[in-house]
């Protein structure tokens, strides 16, 4: 099981230091593909490998019998993600991922020149420079994309990546609506939405006070630029269906269409989940309250806590916020945007067919809430029994009989 001697701890990242058996452990770790053996993507292929690591495919040929041999990774043959037919692909073993964790120690511990886009560089170990690069965020990226002269030139890397198509996802997302209002609420998400601080970010407020409209407008300000995930809860949902939309999901971004029915143990699943989702940038929505059903609430902490560590940011909009938000609180890992009613003038938008004085008191009773307010706008004509009641009181008849069925 013996490799190459590995770099000593404060020598600068140089891609020859490191054998080619090296790196692909590395590359097999960080392709999150331990231990798969379903639909895998095409970087655990000796041509996905040698493209990952820019060498030549005979280099890898050569490599993988001797890693092999060694019990450090598994062949085995898969349907690749665009191909018809199976092909062998490699798997890294126990033995592999502990070898691996070594290589990526040392690497971390390296230094590495940084060349921003204005052209100025400095100084940092490895660890620090590889979140400053565009998804896929591993070290086997990092080394790729080091000049003749050690350098990481990150405008340079960004280029090269900018016009990689992002994809979006989006389950059971309701249709997109006019958005109305919510200046402030709307620019704080998108402050988040920027800097990704705190991972996790919860919307709260009562059933129609527009928690899914704020988060659907703050997607739609990415423009394309970002992968996303969206799923929205229904009554009938159930962990294996948001699981099963994940696997999906990642599978499109190219990782392994993996089982996750396999993974009885939470900890198991919140350790897979976060090393799929380590070298990429993606914004999850769970929009909605979930189902009463324990499992599906403790799957959902998993993602949210899986892609916090993987450095994805995660919103989550709830009537409540869940019992396991003091969990991440505590760890300055989450934050909380409560919406309350919307202001007058944007609640008048909405109700066109209001007169002004039942508008008033419409406005009143549902304290700014925009669903109730469009709600009694629109069965504004509807009640033959309110003819001959002051605004007031046709304002009053209709909340109670809409809003509360009375």
């Amino acid at each position: 099981m013996s490799l190459s001697l590995m770099p000593r701890d404060g020598l600068r990242l140089d891609k020859r230091l490191f054998t080619v058996n090296e790196r692909v452990l590395l590359h097999l770790k960080e392709s999150g593909s331990a231990g798969q053996s379903i639909d895998l993507p095409a970087p655990i292929t000796q041509e996905g490998i040698a493209e990952a690591l820019g060498i030549l495919v005979n280099h890898v040929s050569r490599a993988v019998k001797t890693l092999q041999a060694q019990g450090l990774i598994r062949e085995a043959t898969a349907r690749i993600k665009g191909d018809i037919r199976k092909r062998k692909i490699y798997l890294i073993t126990e033995d592999g991922m502990a070898v691996a964790n070594s290589v990526a120690k040392r690497i971390g511990d390296t230094t590495v020149s940084v060349r921003d886009s204005r052209q100025r560089t400095r100084e940092m170990p490895a660890s620090e420079a590889k979140p400053l690069l565009q998804p896929p965020r591993t070290y086997t990226a990092l080394m790729a994309r080091l000049d003749d002269r050690g350098v990481l030139d990150l405008h340079k890397a960004k280029m090269k990546r900018k016009n990689a198509k992002a994809v979006s996802r989006f389950v059971n997302a309701p249709a997109a609506e006019a958005f109305n209002g919510r200046v402030e609420e709307l620019k704080a998400l998108r402050a988040w939405l920027q800097t990704k601080k705190p991972p996790v970010m919860l919307i709260t407020g009562h059933d129609g006070i527009g928690k899914t409209a704020l988060a659907m407008q703050g997607v739609k300000s990415l423009e394309g630029g970002k992968h996303v995930f969206w799923y929205s809860f229904s009554p009938d949902s159930t962990h294996e269906d948001i699981l099963g939309e994940l696997s999906t999901f990642l599978k499109e971004l190219g990782k392994p269409d993996m089982d996750f029915s396999e993974h009885k143990a939470m900890e198991g699943l919140r350790k897979n989940i976060e090393a799929l989702l380590s070298d990429l940038d993606v914004l999850l929505v769970l929009d909605g309250d979930t189902p009463e059903d324990e499992t599906l609430i403790e799957v959902v902490r998993v993602i949210a806590q899986a892609s916090s560590a993987a450095s994805n940011p995660v919103l989550i909009t709830v009537t409540e916020p869940p019992r396991w938000r003091h969990e991440l609180k505590k760890r300055a890992l989450l934050g909380e945007l409560h919406l309350e009613g919307l202001d007058k003038e944007s609640c008048r938008r909405l109700a066109p067919a209001l007169e002004e004085k039942e508008f008033e008191k419409v406005f009143k009773l549902t304290r700014g809430n925009p669903l109730e307010v469009r709600l009694l706008s629109e069965h504004a004509e509807d009640d033959e029994d309110v003819k001959g009641l002051s605004p007031e009181e046709r304002a009053l008849l209709r909340y109670l009989r809409l809003v509360h069925g009375q």
